[in-house]
């Protein structure tokens, strides 16, 4: 079965889910079985290199499953970031048309009023760096001091807030970019754990895109510590950052690194990461 039947049969067939990785598994052992015949039995080169190449183009069906699979973990019935479409609207915070209960907030201290601020000069392009290593979470956590991941699904539309622009192909700038990491989130938890509590509050503030094997940060902000201290009674919140006259992107460097082993679910208890400065995961992630 081809790469690509094996991935529309996943998506689109629950039950044929299993009978596609049989099959891709079945191609493997099958072409590594003939291969070591051949070997055996003195076979000629030409027929151990055919089943050699059968047996890796099996491995390659298994990595195409493996991968969809994966990614399949994490798409919710609702864009992560959006509002709940549940909710009333006598809801404080991002269900209500009501200022966010993060507290009253100022052109320079990075709440929804921050976004006529412009971005620092030379930041305000996404360029991704391929050529540098990869970060692991754990590298994450202690490079900033604990950090928050958002996942940042690429186009679409908000269910909740029509009106609200979706990163993606016709809204890639950096005010959406900005807009889509800093709210809705489900991190009243993280807010209930680090109120209190300056030793575990994560710094940093990452909004993350695109496939878990090809994943990379859109953006870094900084947290504004005071954050943790406010008063909120609603599980989704908009996260207040540091803008110092900016809306910077780029904190610690972080912004168009790729990233690996960061998953992410598809509930909204998952759709944030938080790790700590030791590079633990604390909350949220598949594991939720």
């Amino acid at each position: 079965m081809p790469a690509d039947d094996i991935v529309r049969v996943y998506a689109t067939d629950g039950v044929s889910q299993w009978a596609a990785i049989a099959s891709a598994v079945a191609t493997f052992l099958t072409a590594l079985g003939t291969f070591w015949v051949a070997k055996v039995t003195g076979k000629t080169a030409s027929s151990a290199s055919e089943s050699a190449a059968q047996a890796e183009k099996g491995v390659a069906q298994v990595r195409v499953i493996a991968n969809a699979w994966d990614n399949a973990q994490e798409q919710p019935d609702v864009p992560p970031g959006d509002r709940d479409p549940s909710a009333g609207s006598a809801d404080r915070g991002p269900h209500s048309e009501e200022p966010s209960s993060a507290g009253p907030v100022s052109r320079q201290e990075g709440g929804s009023e921050a976004n006529v601020l412009p971005f620092p000069p030379g930041e305000n392009t996404l360029s991704l760096k391929p050529d540098l290593p990869k970060l692991t979470l754990a590298d994450i956590g202690r490079d900033t001091g604990g950090a928050i991941l958002v996942h940042l699904s690429y186009g679409g539309e908000f269910v909740g807030d029509p009106d609200r622009l979706k990163w993606g192909p016709d809204h890639d700038d950096d005010d959406t970019m900005y807009d889509n990491t800093v709210k809705w989130w489900w991190l009243k938890d993280v807010l209930k754990e680090c109120k209190g509590n300056e030793q575990d509050r994560p710094q940093a503030l990452l909004g993350v895109s695109g496939t878990v094997a090809d994943r990379y940060v859109v953006s870094s902000l900084r947290i504004e510590p005071r954050w943790f201290d406010t008063e909120q009674d609603s599980a989704f919140f908009e996260v207040l950052v540091q803008t110092n006259g900016y809306r910077p992107l780029d904190y610690k460097g972080l912004r168009g690194r790729y990233v690996e082993g960061v998953r992410f679910g598809n509930i909204r208890q998952q759709s944030f990461i938080w790790v700590d400065s030791q590079g633990r995961i604390r909350k949220g992630g598949r594991g939720a």
